[in-house]
């Protein structure tokens, strides 16, 4: 999240894209509508299709690491088990 915070110092969106091709975090320094509008979501297109919504609004942006996102409650659960693993070494 402070990463996010720093590139939109610089920035005037800032995604974090997702395995699946979304995006798990999308910071902004101000409202633009257009990076909500005509975006076919749950599906592989919803990154593609915001970053072309920022060019086409003359917006910069940076992209943080990309890392899986939670869309599910399979997905909630693949992460607590993921976590619990972890914690196990």
């Amino acid at each position: 999240i402070e990463d996010a915070f720093d590139m939109l110092l610089q920035n005037d969106a800032v995604l974090g894209p997702a395995h699946d091709d979304g995006y798990y975090l999308l910071g902004i320094k101000k409202m633009y509508a257009e990076l909500f509008s005509n975006i076919k979501w749950s599906t592989d297109k919803v990154l593609s299709q915001t970053l072309a919504a920022c060019e086409h609004a003359g917006l910069s942006y940076g992209l943080l690491p990309k890392l899986i996102d939670i869309d599910t409650e399979a997905d909630l659960n693949s992460m607590q088990h993921f976590f619990s693993r972890k914690d196990a070494t």
